[in-house]
């Protein structure tokens, strides 16, 4: 036996053994507790926060579009495919585009002169809707033929 696996070998194990209808099921339950989590926690921050009128209208209307963007998600989970090992597709490269997205606007709006506590939330939020849209295209990127089935 051979103690030292060989690249094509460690870049396909499978780490967590799980089938796809489970990850696409336990996908689309965290994506529906999302959806509620950040309807909870909008419905209990936006109101406190010190915003004024045409502010707050666009708080809710982006805890409107996370929320339903968490809903639509959650319902095209049955197009995740789930792969072994470190592959690269579409639904992953989006998705890491998505979390370049969140991560750079982040990083932007802490760098922000002149910003209040108020608006740097807003602007979290909507750095949350844009890294959902990238994962629904995702989700929506067309799936491709598994090799090796």
């Amino acid at each position: 036996m051979n103690l030292f696996m060989s690249i094509k070998e460690t870049v396909t194990r499978e780490l967590v053994p799980m089938d796809e209808p489970k990850a696409q099921r336990h996908l689309r339950r965290i994506m529906f507790a999302m959806a509620a989590g950040f309807t909870g926690l909008g419905a209990w921050k936006i109101p406190a926060m010190d915003l004024d009128p045409s502010s707050r209208v666009l708080g809710w209307m982006t805890l409107a579009v996370v929320t339903a963007q968490c809903i639509v998600a959650g319902l095209l989970s049955g197009r995740y495919q789930l792969e072994k090992g470190f592959c690269i597709n579409g639904q992953v490269i989006w998705m890491l585009v998505g979390a370049m997205i969140f991560v750079g606007t982040i990083l932007g709006l802490g760098r922000a002169e002149g910003i209040t506590a108020a608006q740097l939330r807003l602007g979290c939020l909507l750095a949350v809707m844009m890294q959902l849209n990238c994962f629904m295209v995702g989700l929506l990127w067309p799936i491709t033929n598994k090799s090796g089935e």
